[in-house]
């Protein structure tokens, strides 16, 4: 399996309801990989393995967006299997260490020994200590001010655009900052070339996906479980005309 660390573009889904069969059913679609978003979405600590169970497929990774850069939310994500971890809001480098260290076992950081893939049949000791892959979000205006310092870190294998936070942190509306050719996003990826990392972006629809591409953007979230179910009832409802009701 190509990994998405080794592609220089990837294609994932932002699953946000929190549900097994969905989620299973996305994953063997054909996308790179699925996000299970903990920070927005309806996936507490006590769902996060079970969905992470119903992921299994070896041909689309399993992404964890936590939901903070608290240590122990790091630690179980890759515990559950996670080969992706996305970060919120992280504004500095200090801050970016931090999620380093919390990601790694010592001697590189703090995170204690516990995985429960083996619990399913995952290998053990390899897999588990293996180079975790880190994506921080860039949302804020000091993140933006730090980014160089940011793409510094040793031990960052992506940034990870929120646009729509980074919008409303620059007193813009998304329609704006996906328009500025010579703005925010293009001096995002120009710093991203300029340190040798890769960069992504939360789209949420393949019309937003297709923007960020073309600013460079590599790693896109190209829609969401949400997405996918209304963009199937546009699909199928035209065809039948209006509702009617059954009583």
């Amino acid at each position: 399996m190509t990994t998405v660390s080794k592609l220089t573009e990837s294609r994932g889904a932002w699953m946000m309801l929190g549900e097994p069969g969905l989620t299973a059913r996305i994953a063997g679609a054909g996308f790179d990989w699925i996000l299970l978003d903990q920070q927005h979405g309806a996936i507490g600590p006590d769902r996060l393995v079970g969905l992470a169970r119903a992921h299994d497929h070896g041909a689309c990774e399993l992404a964890v967006r936590v939901p903070s850069a608290d240590p122990a939310a790091i630690g179980r994500a890759l515990d559950v299997g996670a080969s992706i971890v996305v970060v919120p809001l992280v504004q500095t480098a200090d801050e970016a260490r931090a999620i380093v260290a919390a990601a790694n076992y010592p001697p590189v950081g703090g995170r204690s020994w516990g995985p429960l893939t083996p619990l399913w049949g995952a290998p053990t000791p390899d897999a588990a200590s293996a180079k975790p892959r880190l994506w921080p979000m860039i949302e804020t205006r000091t993140a933006l001010d730090q980014l160089d310092e940011i793409l510094a870190v040793e031990g960052l294998d992506a940034v990870f655009i929120g646009p729509y936070d980074l919008s409303l942190a620059l007193g813009m509306t998304l329609a704006e900052l996906l328009a500025d050719d010579r703005g925010p996003l293009a001096t995002i990826v120009a710093a991203c070339r300029k340190a040798g990392v890769a960069c992504g972006a939360f789209a949420g629809s393949p019309a937003n996906a297709k923007r960020l591409a073309k600013f460079g953007f590599g790693h896109l979230a190209v829609t969401t479980d949400l997405g996918i179910i209304d963009a199937g009832t546009a699909f199928v409802l035209p065809g039948w005309g209006a509702p009617r009701t059954l009583y």
